[in-house]
């Protein structure tokens, strides 16, 4: 406390950093709680800790591009810059080990835009079965989720003769 109180009088955020179970057995939370609160639970879903927290660290396995080895990776609750809370983000939240498995849910993401854009079927199982490829189960289901609602929404736009000889054209490189 006599440290966190030192850096709160110099004017930053001052904060505790543990493990669920330190937190739990060896602290006394109610004497700390006033501080931003890390949280170290290394699990696949949600923390279950029974505390607020500003920050979560959910594995120490994560890959990151331009890190050799295998490395911890953390969510922030809390917008340090604006000084604000960012609870309402929980619900939209994922999960991921590796850049790979992001850019993958983000390919995702683009081809729902491209079936926004076309509202063709092709577009559609597309984005459909790159969806079915993810490994990781929470964006997949998120990912499938939206999509329904898409289709839902827009359904599929029939292409005529005219449209896909007018695209066509139009992809055409001029021979000027």
């Amino acid at each position: 406390m006599a440290f966190c109180e030192a850096v709160k009088n110099s004017g930053y955020k001052a904060g505790v950093y543990a493990s669920k179970s330190f937190f739990s057995d060896e602290l006394q939370f109610a004497r700390i709680s006033q501080y931003q609160i890390w949280v170290a639970h290394y699990t696949s879903k949600t923390t279950d800790f029974k505390y607020k927290y500003q920050m979560w660290q959910y594995t120490d396995k994560g890959r990151v591009n331009g890190i050799q080895n295998a490395t911890d990776i953390n969510i922030s609750l809390y917008d340090y810059k604006k000084g604000s809370g960012m609870s309402s983000v929980g619900s939209n939240l994922i999960l991921f080990d590796s850049d790979e498995d992001i850019n993958e849910a983000k390919n995702c993401e683009k081809s729902i835009e491209n079936y926004e854009k076309l509202k063709t079927e092709a577009a559609y199982n597309l984005a459909l079965n790159q969806i079915k490829l993810l490994s990781n189960n929470t964006a997949k289901q998120k990912l499938s989720a939206l999509l329904e609602k898409k289709k839902a929404e827009y359904g599929f736009v029939e292409i005529t003769t005219e449209l896909t000889t007018k695209a066509a054209s139009e992809a055409k490189p001029s021979e000027e």
